[in-house]
């Protein structure tokens, strides 16, 4: 009836990691070394991933020759998966070719993997220390969704991205000149006050429709998140499942961030549990 696990391996990552692979035809004794190459490309900064930097770089580069023998292996054993359906698939009569695949692959494997798991992990985390919330939710499921919202404001998984303005310009009274590097800050507008009230607090009943429509988890315009349904039903999915199978969660040791400048997100977090009958 009582269990004990590494959250972060053992439940976290087991799903996107599933999803994404079973969508793109990865092959499951491929598993390791794809999930082994994104660790090291997202956080080369952290010595249990990565002996330097340049081990980041070169785990990118593994897992776009990864993507591009995909493809390749899907234009010889044609098969169902959005791999295949990518590759057939042309704008103006000009579809990717195995390499553009691969680059593609190296984006989208680390963005739906790594985000997905830092935020099941992050938000369990808020739950396990506020466990009248976890019996609200083992109370109504139906606010399951809304509770996926707040992990999301809450703590945003990606720190930041940078851009380089393409124009000069001012905003806010700022001078911006073409070439200017930019840093946006992820998490800054989730803590907002304008649009949510008291925004330091974890609460997993806010408005579910409005925390959707002011945080920027997911970005804005052009640069939106082409997974944001997929991360969203997997992490209700899983959100859903532990509720309904495990209780009275307890943090066994302070959970372990990974070190990474551009990643927040947990390498370790044990837990004991109990079994719901």
């Amino acid at each position: 009836r009582r269990g004990v696990c590494q959250f972060v391996p053992a439940i976290a990552m087991q799903m996107p990691m599933r999803v994404m692979f079973a969508l793109l035809g990865v092959e499951e004794r491929d598993y390791d070394y794809v999930v082994n190459l994104v660790n090291t490309l997202s956080l080369a900064d952290d010595p249990e991933f990565a002996e330097n930097r340049a081990l980041g770089f070169q785990a990118s580069i593994e897992l776009i020759e990864f993507g591009t023998r995909l493809a390749a292996d899907h234009r010889a054993r044609p098969r169902d998966s959005m791999t295949m359906d990518v590759i057939n698939a042309a704008i103006d009569g000009r579809a990717l070719d195995d390499r553009e695949f691969g680059r593609f692959f190296n984006n989208l494997i680390v963005g739906g993997l790594e985000t997905t798991r830092n935020t099941l992990a992050l938000g369990m985390h808020q739950l396990i220390l506020r466990p009248e919330q976890y019996r609200m939710l083992e109370q109504d499921p139906a606010l399951v969704p809304s509770a996926v919202e707040e992990f999301l404001r809450h703590q945003n998984t990606v720190v930041y991205l940078r851009r380089t303005a393409t124009r000069d310009m001012e905003y806010l009274g700022q001078r911006i000149r073409k070439g200017d590097k930019l840093v946006c800050v992820l998490g800054a507008p989730n803590r907002d006050p304008a649009f949510f009230p008291d925004p330091d607090r974890f609460d997993i009943t806010r408005p579910l429709n409005d925390t959707r429509k002011h945080y920027r988890t997911f970005g804005q315009g052009p640069h939106y998140c082409v997974g944001v349904h997929q991360a969203r039903l997997n992490l209700e999915v899983m959100l859903g499942e532990i509720v309904r199978r495990m209780t009275n969660f307890r943090l066994l040791a302070p959970p372990r961030h990974a070190r990474s400048i551009f990643m927040d997100g947990y390498k370790q977090m044990r837990v004991a549990f109990e079994r719901r009958a």
